[in-house]
């Protein structure tokens, strides 16, 4: 009975260690946005600014805005 449970013990630690090992992940390749996808990326983010300056023109006091703005 020992001798059992030391084989499925060894069996246990062995096979996931082996699965492990196997595994030949290779990171995918990094691709830089284009010039229009940049650019459309800057008109939404002149966009959100703008909506922002005009709530906090209009008095608003909203926590959330500050961090809408750090983002």
């Amino acid at each position: 009975m020992k001798l059992f449970s030391l084989g499925l013990m060894l069996a246990g630690l062995l096979i996931p260690v082996s699965l492990v090992l196997s595994q030949k992940a290779t990171p995918a390749e990094s691709r830089l946005p284009t010039d229009e996808v940049l650019k459309a990326i800057d008109a939404r983010g002149d966009q959100l600014g703008s909506a922002l300056a005009s709530l906090r023109q209009q008095g608003v006091r909203d926590p959330w805005l500050a961090d809408v703005e750090i983002y």
